[in-house]
């Protein structure tokens, strides 16, 4: 069966306070929270699977999801 739900969800892209903005993500109603990386000299990034686990450990039951993953770092 195809499950017909619209699920929701935000992008952390700080890497500060990465817990607190998953339970708040959480607490809005989202479905999933999700984070990337990128390579800029703009502004720090945040590894994606450390930010996910971080989110994973504050959460308890939204879906993670990577954005962009760059294997070679």
């Amino acid at each position: 069966m195809i499950s017909t739900k619209l699920e929701f969800g935000a992008f952390i892209t700080d890497q500060h306070n990465v817990a607190q903005t998953a339970a708040h993500i959480e607490s809005l109603g989202y479905d999933i929270v999700s984070c990337g990386e990128h390579v800029t000299f703009h502004m720090p990034v945040p590894n994606a699977f450390i930010s996910l686990a971080c989110a994973a450990g504050a959460t308890k039951h939204m879906k993670l999801m990577s954005g962009i993953t760059l294997l070679p770092l």
